[in-house]
């Protein structure tokens, strides 16, 4: 028989970012659960980014799924005066496509502006649209997205395959191939990268890139 933990078996506030309204990150990858208003509010008068969501019962499986594919890596569960510490398994998603480690990196880069959340990119997948045409010399494309009042354009790259579908029904027929950090570089003309449009969208800009060549700190 499964063994039911605090999360499954009490009502939680989840703890959330103000202005993105998804759970709350901290640079340890880690969300927060608390079991009463009362705590709840006292974190977020600490921490004056956040906010409180709506408390609800959350089965561990669900709660590791919602927060595998935003990046998290634990959970910590105020309980008693203490943390109660759950980490986070793959195992539990479905298998769409999800990618922990660079939706994790995103959330980082915009809350922080460290470089060091930049080199991580490095260790990275990503995501490339593109449209193949077939021939003698097959072709394949890129989808990019232009520039206000430029000529440049910028590369659309995703972080999982729910923010591909979000951005691919006004954008049909394009397939996905999966990139390393390097090949990614390599193919895409060191064009300016933009992540998620349709969802957690972020714009990296080619001149901060040379930050993932640097040395770790």
């Amino acid at each position: 028989m499964k063994r039911r933990t605090a999360i499954d078996l009490n009502q939680m506030y989840m703890i959330c970012d103000e202005k993105t309204g998804l759970p709350y990150m901290d640079e340890e990858r880690c969300a927060y659960l608390f079991p009463d208003e009362m705590t709840a509010d006292s974190f977020i008068e600490i921490h004056k980014e956040t906010k409180k969501a709506s408390a609800q019962f959350y089965t561990e499986e669900k709660l590791n799924a919602k927060l595998y594919k935003l990046g998290f890596i634990n959970v910590a569960v105020y309980k008693d005066g203490d943390w109660e510490n759950h980490p986070i398994y793959k195992e539990v998603l479905p298998l769409d496509y999800y990618n922990n480690l660079l939706a994790a990196t995103i959330t980082l880069i915009k809350k922080t502006k460290k470089k060091k959340y930049i080199r991580e990119l490095k260790h990275c997948e990503f995501l490339v649209p593109v449209k193949i045409k077939n021939g003698d010399s097959p072709e394949i494309f890129y989808a990019t997205a232009e520039i206000k009042n430029s000529d440049e354009k910028m590369q659309v790259v995703f972080s999982d395959i729910d923010e591909f579908n979000a951005w691919s029904e006004s954008m049909p027929d394009w397939e996905l191939l999966k990139m390393n950090y390097i090949s990614l570089r390599q193919t895409l003309h060191k064009r300016d990268l933009l992540f998620n449009p349709k969802g957690n969208i972020l714009l990296l800009k080619n001149h901060l890139l040379p930050a993932t060549e640097e040395e770790e700190e």
